[in-house]
């Protein structure tokens, strides 16, 4: 999971490293589908994977325009979001 360094420019503000882990996570569900793209159980999954990770975008670029203080508590909460997704795309990879 994640993005390679020489792409790491492209993701810019204080949310920037929370736009690339988010832009890994999707990279790591379009492989998850094309190991399985006929089951049903993992589309769903996807589906809902998908409308999260657009939520958690949404939110970052929300919180560029908050004080300090709010967009670190907003970025901590993104963060734990994350970590979710990622523990769920890493077991749905086979990684325990």
């Amino acid at each position: 999971m994640g993005v390679a360094v020489d792409q790491l420019g492209e993701y810019t503000g204080h949310g920037a490293h929370l736009s690339a882990r988010i832009a890994g996570a999707e990279k790591s569900l379009a492989e998850i589908l094309e190991r399985h793209p006929k089951d049903p159980e993992t589309q769903k999954f996807a589906d809902a994977i998908r409308g999260r990770l657009s939520d958690l975008t949404a939110a970052v670029h929300a919180a560029e325009q908050m004080p300090a203080p709010r967009r670190k508590a907003a970025h901590a909460g993104i963060s734990r979001e994350l970590d979710g997704i990622e523990a769920d795309l890493l077991a749905r990879l086979g990684v325990r």
